[in-house]
């Protein structure tokens, strides 16, 4: 008995853009694509890099399937974006912005679909591409979480999440939208906190097609109100946003999806890796905790210390260790919407208020990301200010 095969000469445009470190995680996203995808089209992702090894790239090739699905890796000049903000104490990388420059690099394409790699794609992509843009500037999710921040350059209700776009290619290069967002970096680099995500939300904001919650699920560990949103049996693609993901928080409510895909990648063996890997820490977690509390106690005794970064790892060691010396003035935070918040007894304060806490000593608290000092430092410097920096206490903590 012959099967008919039913052909299809179109084809699914998906995008994405990785680091070296990023590239695993990044073909999660395609094998979850590839997985879910029911319909005829060819899947064709476009990944888009300024730093990813020849091992690397040749491992993502290797997903590549006859008739289903092609991989085309296109390296960029990072020094394009060299004046585009990315705050040290979070966890974007410069990779971020270059989505801004996709319908530039791609003349020929009306629209594509924009995907972030930290995401996992449990519906068929076909329902994204099919969606009717033509009046809009991209079709994305609102943000989950309420961002008030750039409210003097757009309606704050309107913010959207730039993780999962259908862009809108001939509007973009109708209105000049890469150039126009290269110049709103040049003025106002002060004002961006979520990198590429404020540039676009202060350009595209009101023309944006608002998608159900389903296809982007936005899921951070200690945030369960989003699930008022969206059934959990509905989702379509779950975001795993924050700097907490399956691959280095453990116990995260979605790592099933996530390591179920990562095993369908040339990156398979890490899947027993990584889950072992987070076993070990998190039954070590609490004796690390209690390191680190003492010494930092000990670090700040008899000293007027703040600490940089509101992390989870310093919540926790306030709230479940109670942490409450009056050595520390108060938690300083580069985001404005946690400011006048407290964890514990200590206030979260912008970093424009350093000179009126005055402190002599500044501890980083921003887990994951050692070398603080330079950025630390910069902000001391435009206050003339001059006060010492330890941000090596926690440089081994890693994630938390």
């Amino acid at each position: 008995m012959e099967i008919e095969v039913k052909k299809c000469n179109s084809s699914i445009r998906i995008c994405l853009a990785c680091n070296d470190e990023y590239t695993k995680h990044c073909a999660q996203v395609i094998a979850s694509v590839i997985a879910n995808h029911k319909t005829c089209e060819k899947l064709e992702f476009y990944i888009l890099h300024s730093r990813i090894s020849k091992n690397n790239l040749k491992k993502l090739k290797k997903m590549e399937k006859q008739q289903i699905a092609e991989i085309f890796p296109l390296k960029i000049d990072s020094s394009i974006f060299r004046k585009c903000p990315v705050p040290d104490d979070m966890y974007y990388s410069l990779e971020a912005y270059y989505r801004l420059c996709i319908p530039e690099i791609f003349p020929d394409f009306e629209k594509i679909i924009y995907l972030d790699s930290d995401v996992s794609v449990l519906g068929d992509i076909k329902e994204l591409w099919d969606l009717d843009i033509s009046d809009y500037y991209a079709a994305a999710c609102l943000e989950f979480s309420k961002t008030v921040h750039l409210s003097k350059f757009m309606n704050s209700e309107l913010y959207f999440n730039s993780g999962v776009m259908v862009i809108n290619c001939n509007k973009w290069r109708e209105d000049n939208i890469f150039n126009k967002s290269l110049e709103f970096v040049k003025t106002n680099a002060s004002s961006i906190i979520y990198v590429e995500q404020d540039v676009l939300n202060s350009l595209l904001s009101e023309k944006i097609f608002h998608i159900n919650r389903r296809w982007n699920f936005e899921y951070m560990p200690f945030n369960s109100a989003i699930f008022d949103l969206c059934a959990e049996n509905e989702i379509s693609l779950v975001h795993y946003v924050s700097r907490w993901k399956p691959w280095n928080k453990y116990g995260h409510h979605f790592a099933s999806f996530y390591f179920r895909y990562l095993s369908k990648t040339p990156w398979f063996a890490d899947v027993v890796l990584i889950r072992l890997k987070l076993f070990i820490n998190h039954v070590f977690r609490p004796v690390i905790l209690l390191k680190y509390k003492k010494e930092l106690e000990k670090t700040v005794k008899n000293r007027k210390a703040v600490l940089w970064g509101a992390s989870l790892f310093i919540t926790k060691m306030i709230e479940k260790l109670g942490l409450k010396t009056d050595d520390i003035l108060g938690i300083i935070d580069v985001n404005p919407e946690k400011s006048g918040q407290k964890i514990g007894k200590y206030k979260i304060f912008p970093p424009k208020e350093l000179k009126k806490l005055n402190p002599d000593l500044i501890i980083s608290a921003v887990v994951g990301r050692p070398k603080m000092k330079e950025s630390i430092g910069k902000e001391l410097e435009n206050q003339g200010l001059c006060v010492e920096i330890n941000d090596s206490l926690f440089c081994e903590v890693g994630e938390y």
